[in-house]
């Protein structure tokens, strides 16, 4: 579980905020690039990308993390539910998913982040337990906007 990352509340205390590095808000038209290892909190409009399974187990990692804390469900694989996003890594029986079927799913997130007025914290999908590397998933978020990025993608995506 993600426990370094954790949604702002906006009734949150000063006191809960001196906890966390960042706060993340939200992107108007381009992306930036978090640090992973930083606390982090995110204002309510930020949409928390994970990679998921397409049964829609959301049992550990960034999926966990998503299930508790950014509405995603149980039994849904992909797609925007509450305050995440979910893009499939892994088939509904929890095998890797190929490459190329990733990166359609990467597709139909940019299809609705263009047609959405949210930004979104994308974690390091298909990099943990799918176990991609990151030259790998990072290209496929190329042309992205209003999105806070893995540091570690920026030299695949601004080249």
């Amino acid at each position: 579980m993600l426990k370094n990352i954790k949604p702002l509340n906006l009734e949150i205390d000063f006191e809960m905020m001196q906890k966390y590095d960042t706060v993340l808000l939200p992107l108007e038209g381009r992306n930036a690039y978090y640090f992973p290892e930083n606390n982090i909190i995110l204002h309510p409009s930020i949409l928390f990308v994970f990679g998921s399974n397409l049964a829609g187990r959301h049992g550990k990692g960034a999926a966990l993390e998503a299930s508790i804390d950014y509405g995603a469900i149980y039994g849904v694989g992909e797609g925007k539910m509450g305050r995440s996003y979910a893009i499939p890594t892994k088939n509904k029986m929890l095998q890797v998913l190929p490459l190329d079927e990733i990166s359609k799913a990467v597709e139909r997130f940019k299809e609705y982040i263009a047609t959405s007025d949210a930004s979104c914290y994308v974690t390091a999908v298909g990099t943990g337990l799918a176990g991609y590397k990151h030259d790998d998933i990072a290209p496929m978020f190329k042309g992205v906007t209003n999105c806070w990025l893995p540091f570690e993608w920026r030299r695949f995506i601004e080249v």
